[in-house]
């Protein structure tokens, strides 16, 4: 007959492992390397699902593919470019996680085209045709951003540039902004639905949709995490970034969206050191807020890249 310290450890044990094959589990849905296919098109079923088909059609044929740059780990990253008639900027694209460039940024590009901005659309690690087997919710991608940065300035020569991302490449370019090594030339950074760290969103993601208590849940995929990829998910985050940041934001946020809680977005707007504009979306879900409101969207994006240029002006004149 077990004793009780038997069925004690017996026990401990199976919730150990059970513990350990939900986590495994939840690593492997959220880090591992997927197929775009498996994932249903931004705005299925919404108003504006044949707009963003016709609009990513549209990119895909505009877009040039620029070869690969090679990451501070020895992936090969893609990019693709955009000449615009009578460009004055280019803005770094980043799209999110389990995205496409040519889906989640589909329909801000085409106002970017007409309002005389050439665009790098990158496609992220572990996405497309990038190398990767692990996308890192910003912890790596931003240090590519900066490369991409670099690249672009070695390349192109532009004036300006400025980052623009959508949720995971929102947060992508808020850390870039903290970041060592980005370029004195990228005069802003615009930022729709992004998050606040990786640790957040992810601990966020797991109790919303499996109910998963962050500890001891995130104490372990933490530790999974940094064994297999070689971070924390506390190793930085946009408090950190903003810390360091000297460029000015502009955050976007839809009131409605049920991936990334726009709270987050009013968190990196106080954390935020610098001029920094914040616009919520009533209405919106994720990744839609310029499909809901584009007048009010575009309005806001197009003074704000104004007033950041005239700032960049000011600053290259008067060496502040």
């Amino acid at each position: 007959m077990k004793t009780y310290k038997q069925v004690l450890i017996g026990a401990s044990a199976s919730v150990a492992l059970g513990l350990y094959g939900a986590t495994r589990y939840f690593f492997n849905a959220a880090f591992e390397r997927k197929t775009l296919e498996k994932f249903p098109r931004l705005g299925k079923g919404s108003p504006w699902e044949e707009e963003i088909e016709e609009g990513r059609i549209w990119l895909k044929c505009h877009a040039v593919p620029v070869g690969t740059i090679n990451s501070f780990d020895g992936l090969k990253l893609s990019g693709y470019y955009v000449e615009a008639p009578n460009a004055k900027r280019t803005i770094v694209m980043c799209h999110g996680w389990r995205g496409s460039w040519e889906r989640d940024l589909a329909g801000i590009s085409k106002w970017f085209y007409k309002n005389g901005c050439n665009m790098l659309l990158i496609d992220q690690r572990a996405h497309g045709f990038s190398q990767g087997k692990y996308t890192t919710y910003g912890l790596f991608e931003r240090l590519d951003c900066v490369s991409w940065c670099n690249w672009l300035n070695k390349m192109y020569r532009p004036e300006k540039i400025f980052l623009y991302g959508v949720s995971m490449g929102a947060s992508t370019v808020l850390m870039a902004s903290g970041t060592d090594g980005l370029p004195f030339n990228v005069a802003g950074i615009i930022a729709d639905c992004g998050f606040s760290s990786p640790y957040d969103i992810i601990a966020h993601t797991g109790w919303n949709i499996a109910h998963v208590p962050e500890h001891p849940f995130m104490d372990v995929l933490n530790l999974m995490v940094r064994r297999r990829i070689g971070v924390g998910l506390k190793s930085f985050s946009v408090a950190d970034a903003m810390k360091n940041n000297t460029t000015p934001l502009l955050l976007i946020h839809g009131k409605q969206d049920e991936f990334v809680p726009f709270g987050m977005s009013i968190e990196n707007y106080n954390e935020s050191n610098q001029d920094t504009s914040l616009l919520l979306i009533d209405g919106a879900n994720h990744c839609l807020s310029y499909y809901v409101d584009r007048k009010n969207y575009t309005k806001t994006l197009k003074e704000f890249i104004i007033k950041a240029e005239k700032d960049f002006k000011s600053r290259n004149l008067y060496g502040t």
